[in-house]
């Protein structure tokens, strides 16, 4: 006990020194028979922003141009620990604004079990194993994007408990999952609930989770220059009727698949996913809407009011690396789509587009100063597409509502510790 007492002291310990002494922080030790390493990651950009507003009412002002310099959202410290067949890893995340007092946030907080023979069980809370996290573009600028919301699916850090089985030449990951779906959003019984986001009956319903996300992954590696991953998870939950039988229970079905992968050539090396799903806005983050603007991906009522149409979407990104010493240089792009779905209203003359959509490009060059120290300039423009809602001609032809685009040129650099 007292061994393990220490232990947690000193883990207390290395995460606050991790956080406000870097430089010790780069330091790896022995507690006991445990190896323990403490590591921190800052990123800070800068960079000039030309932003076009899109449709703008006649007189005002379509675009402007800002620059920014800022620590990345996700610059973070953390602590891992190796004891027998026992590791764990706690990171933080440093959110810093020099208008505003920094705070942390908690990033990963997980142990891994060693049962043998390539088996393992994690728990805790880390990147879901659902379009993987941990494969993404290098596309930094616009507080380190990697083209999230406009190509790469990302279903966040979630709680979970995950098996994996590890092969020669494949990897196996089953997990159940907490999942976003709104649960922590919806008020108590007799409040306001967020069954509106769909168009239902604000209060009429209350939240029934009956059971867990579930995530699948499998990486499939025939050699080293080429590797396969295809991915999947599904969730569903209820809406339960709350207003005497007057509406009816509403089911709320969630999926995903998506192929990622990556193949390394003497020249150029390639990564990309594709990915499609339904009602998948409830869990991932899609697109950068405006304020007011309908947030794609999420099921909305139909024309009664008493059930839910189920949006589908789909998406991808590809990326080119080229070494061409003393750089690195990365090119990539993304797309997706989301169905709309809603209903038009000609008697207050609003309509609806089929689809919406958005995509980015970006090409940048990466230079190691040292082995812990580099800086990337770039180069990435977002074009946010048109909102859902739009005017028509006299004789039907949708036009307007330009969300506008954004163009960002600057430098990006991250120091590892």
């Amino acid at each position: 006990m007292r061994g393990k007492g220490i232990l947690a002291l000193v883990l207390g310990v290395c995460l606050v020194f991790g956080i406000t002494a870097p430089l010790w922080a780069a330091q790896a030790f022995k507690v006991g028979d445990a190896d323990v390493s403490v590591y921190a990651s800052l990123r800070l950009e800068t960079d000039y922003q030309f932003h076009n507003r899109g449709d703008v009412p006649y007189g005002q002002t379509d675009n402007t141009t800002d620059f920014n310099m800022w620590m990345s959202p996700i610059s973070r410290a953390g602590l891992r620990i190796n004891y027998g067949k026992v590791s764990g890893l706690v990171e933080y995340g440093l959110k810093a604004d020099s208008r505003v007092s920094q705070e942390t946030y908690l990033r990963h907080a997980f142990g891994v079990y060693n049962m043998g023979g390539g088996n393992s069980i994690l728990i805790g809370q880390t990147w879901s194993i659902a379009a993987d996290a941990a494969h993404v573009p290098l596309q930094r600028l616009r507080k380190e994007n990697l083209l999230i919301g406009v190509g790469k699916l990302y279903f966040h850090r979630n709680q979970q408990i995950r098996f994996t089985h590890k092969t020669e030449r494949t990897v196996l990951k089953v997990a159940i999952e907490d999942n976003d779906n709104y649960k922590t959003t919806y008020k108590e019984a007799g409040e306001t609930g967020l069954a509106g986001e769909f168009g239902l009956l604000e209060n009429g319903y209350l939240v029934d989770e009956s059971t867990p996300a579930l995530d699948l992954s499998f990486t499939f590696k025939p050699n080293s220059n080429i590797s396969l991953t295809p991915t999947g998870m599904i969730q569903r939950y209820k809406l339960k009727d709350n207003s005497l039988s007057v509406y009816h229970d509403v089911n709320v079905m969630t999926w995903a698949a998506s192929l990622e992968g990556t193949i390394k050539t003497g020249l150029v090396n390639l990564d990309f996913e594709g990915w499609c799903g339904q009602n998948v806005g409830l869990s991932t983050v899609l697109f950068d809407q405006r304020p007011g603007v309908i947030k794609a991906g999420i099921p909305v009522a139909n024309h009664y009011k008493s059930d839910i149409k189920d949006v589908n979407s789909y998406g991808g990104w590809l990326q080119f690396g080229v070494p061409i010493k003393p750089v690195t240089m990365f090119i990539g792009a993304g797309y997706q789509q989301s169905q709309v779905r809603n209903e038009d209203d000609p008697s207050t003359g609003t309509f609806y587009r089929d689809n919406v959509s958005c995509w980015s490009a970006f090409i940048n060059f990466k230079y190691d100063v040292t082995k812990q120290f580099y800086i990337m300039p770039e180069i990435s423009y977002f074009d946010w597409g048109d909102a859902a809602t739009t005017k028509k001609t006299s004789d039907g032809v949708p036009y307007g509502n330009d969300l506008g685009s954004d163009l960002y040129a600057g430098v990006f650099f991250q120091y590892n510790l």
